[in-house]
């Protein structure tokens, strides 16, 4: 076997291994958000953990601005003003700190935009 047919075999097995690694690693933060949500709902009042889910839904509608996709459901004007209510209503809600960092966060880098 030549050396650029070797090469060639390391690279396909490297791209195959670094898809692996990234199906079994890669977790966006919407993803960890709503495990956290199912996960920890015995923790929270039913009113808090509606809430929090009418936020994260509030959020992925408005990420249609930004995300490019095949299918899309649900839409929210991305504005600030929309942006500044879920801050006001994340901040009413007691507990998941973990949770509400993580829109923060998705919150902060669309206000900057």
């Amino acid at each position: 076997m030549s050396n650029r047919n070797k090469l060639f075999v390391i690279l396909i097995v490297l791209i195959f291994l670094s898809g692996i690694w990234l199906v079994n690693n890669y977790k966006p933060a919407i993803k960890r958000i709503t495990t956290s949500i199912a996960d920890s709902s015995s923790e929270i009042s039913g009113r808090e953990d509606r809430d929090l889910i009418s936020i994260y839904t509030d959020i992925h509608h408005m990420s249609h601005h930004i995300v490019v996709a095949d299918e899309k459901w649900g839409y929210r004007d991305l504005t600030l003003e929309n942006i500044e209510k879920l801050y006001t209503e994340l901040d009413g809600i007691e507990g998941q700190d973990a949770i509400k960092e993580d829109l923060h966060e998705i919150l902060e880098r669309w206000e900057k935009r």
